[in-house]
């Protein structure tokens, strides 16, 4: 799983997939996607996310205005099969520790953390933002601290 996070991380992309990229063509690659119920009801709109699996695009038009990676300590992360079903089964997060010691690894660069209320936020080099969540505050799990909880890019 951390080699999906640590793509999405450095470059912006997994695969294929970026911001910017036609809807049309992200239907193509990845399949038909699930889109908000606002979409359903009114495809016109703007500002919502369709989805696949543990990925989302954030619909602008007939772009991909925002790609989101959406993780949690709780559950596997799920992608579309091009884009790495070998990772179905692995929980979906990474201590924020273990996140930065990979960046560092990759030599990814990123600025300093900021923080409120329990959530993290990290703008690394590539343009994307690494988004924490301190898991006291919202999971159950064996190692407390603060976990990646999504990655996010916008062209």
């Amino acid at each position: 799983m951390i080699d999906v996070v640590l793509e999405f991380a450095t470059t912006g992309r997994i695969g294929l997939v970026h911001a910017g990229m036609a809807l049309a063509e992200a239907e193509d690659l990845l399949g038909p996607g699930r889109p908000h119920p606002a979409l359903r009801r009114h495809p016109e709109f703007d500002g919502y996310p369709i989805h696949w699996e543990s990925l989302s695009l954030l619909k602008s038009g007939d772009r991909a205005s925002e790609v989101n990676l959406e993780l949690s300590p709780e559950h596997p992360l799920r992608l579309p099969e091009v884009l790495g079903s070998r990772h179905v089964g692995e929980l979906g997060s990474v201590l924020m520790e273990d996140f930065l010691a990979a960046l560092d690894e990759a030599a990814c660069g990123y600025g300093s953390a900021r923080s409120e209320e329990g959530v993290t936020h990290l703008d690394l080099e590539s343009g994307v933002t690494a988004i924490f969540i301190h898991s006291e505050d919202w999971y159950d799990v064996p190692v407390q601290g603060d976990y990646l909880s999504k990655l996010r890019t916008r062209s």
